[in-house]
């Protein structure tokens, strides 16, 4: 069995440098939607079953390959693949956000 991890395609929310997280309003913007059929024409033969995450850029990547690679079954929607929750930052800029400088005792 060979096992395949991608990430969703470009969304608007990396198109603008901002931090997305669990929030769903970030969808793909064509370019995501074209990285999406690379990735499908990159993938190994023989893929029968894809699992993502229940938020939409992922599921609408999922789906896209899904199309291309003409697999019949449904995209299976797993929670744990929601990403991260970005707290206060969700929705930021990534310049906006300063890193944490390490603490050592």
């Amino acid at each position: 069995m060979t096992i395949c991890f991608l990430r969703h395609g470009q969304s608007q929310a990396n198109l603008e440098g901002r931090f997305a997280g669990r929030r769903d309003d970030s969808p793909l913007t064509e370019l995501g939607r074209r990285q999406a059929l690379v990735a499908a024409a990159a993938l190994p033969s023989g893929i029968s079953w894809i699992v993502c995450s229940p938020l939409g850029r992922a599921t609408e990547t999922a789906e896209l390959i899904r199309d291309e690679l003409g697999i019949e079954n449904a995209v299976e929607i797993d929670e744990r693949l929601a990403g991260h929750d970005m707290g206060d930052a969700t929705g930021e800029f990534l310049t906006a956000v300063k890193p944490l400088k390490p603490h050592f005792r």
